[in-house]
């Protein structure tokens, strides 16, 4: 069984590497486009071009969890379970989605209280650095339209009986608990794992995740 990971809005997979360390089958990250439109549709079909000719389970955080949903209505033969990490099926903060679409993201990053910020409520602390590299990697405008289509972001209507798990963050300040609900109106046989960590789940507990996901894809 193939992993194939998605990653956040920055797209690169950078920060799934303590997470791939801990794996005991290679892991695949398709990372998204850094061109072109980032309509969840667009980038769900530049995905699905990538997928692998044999069996598979998607592993999509954050940014990527509506693209996951799209693949699963595609339904696609080799595709055998998703595991959402830390992720949403509508806009999770309005207010702040709205702001950040306003001043750039990497401004935002230049204030003085965001490394606390982000050490302590996104990620631990000596993953700054990481998060911080795969940011550099990103044109600001790419970063804007991921957020526009965050903004724009309405559930998807489908229904899907494939395996699925939702990995929850304990500490997650970015997406709000009842998400969690609309996942399970698409995906009736979804099961909920509640994991320490913070909104960058893969990268501040890989340990659990990996253990988690080992076992959901019977790997």
């Amino acid at each position: 069984m193939k992993i194939i990971l998605l990653p956040g809005m920055d797209g690169t997979g950078k920060l799934f590497e303590p997470f791939c360390s801990l794996m005991p089958v290679p892991t695949v990250t398709i990372p998204l486009p850094q061109f072109g439109p980032q309509t969840y549709d667009f980038l769900a079909s530049h995905i699905a071009e990538q997928l692998p000719n044999e069996e598979f389970v998607i592993v999509a955080e954050s940014f990527s969890g509506p693209i996951a949903a799209l693949l699963a209505a595609k339904n696609i033969e080799n595709l055998k379970g998703i595991v959402f990490v830390a992720t949403f099926f509508s806009c999770p903060r309005p207010v702040l989605v709205s702001l950040a679409k306003l001043i750039p993201l990497k401004s935002l990053l230049s204030l003085p209280f965001a490394k606390t910020f982000i050490s302590r409520y996104l990620l631990t602390g000596f993953k700054y650095s990481l998060f911080i590299s795969a940011l550099k990697e990103v044109k600001n405008s790419i970063l804007k339209e991921r957020l526009i289509s965050i903004s724009n972001l309405k559930m998807v209507k489908m229904q899907s009986n494939l395996p699925s798990i939702y990995l929850r963050a304990s500490s997650d300040c970015l997406v709000p608990a009842n998400q969690i609900d609309l996942f399970k109106q698409s995906f009736p046989s979804l099961q909920v794992k509640y994991v320490k960590g913070t909104h960058f789940l893969l990268l501040s507990n890989p340990e659990a995740c990996s253990e988690i996901i080992r076992k959901f894809a019977g790997i």
